[in-house]
């Protein structure tokens, strides 16, 4: 065997482990995303779970509701952390 056929099998072998370690990885990521995308942060599921019978409609105004009020509470949060690092940011 030649020094350049086996240079080039090494070559090789050091890609299909890169390809196989960035795969390893690519995946390991998709799935912790997809199990913090998938869980009930803020308690919704449990909320719907609890509530009486209701029409389709009925409910899905019920979840924008909750929906646009956490988005100010969101809002609000942030203004009052700015308004705290602000007084704590320079003296």
């Amino acid at each position: 065997m030649s020094r350049s056929n086996q240079g080039m099998r090494n070559l090789q072998s050091a890609g299909k482990q890169a390809a196989k370690f960035t795969g390893g990885v690519t995946e390991k990521a998709a799935v912790g995303l997809f199990r913090w995308a998938t869980t009930d942060h803020n308690g919704m599921g449990r909320a719907l779970s609890n509530m009486p019978s209701m029409e389709f409609f009925v409910t899905i105004g019920y979840v924008f509701r909750q929906f646009v009020i956490g988005g100010f509470m969101a809002a609000n949060r942030q203004l009052d952390y700015r308004e705290y690092s602000d007084s704590f940011g320079s003296n």
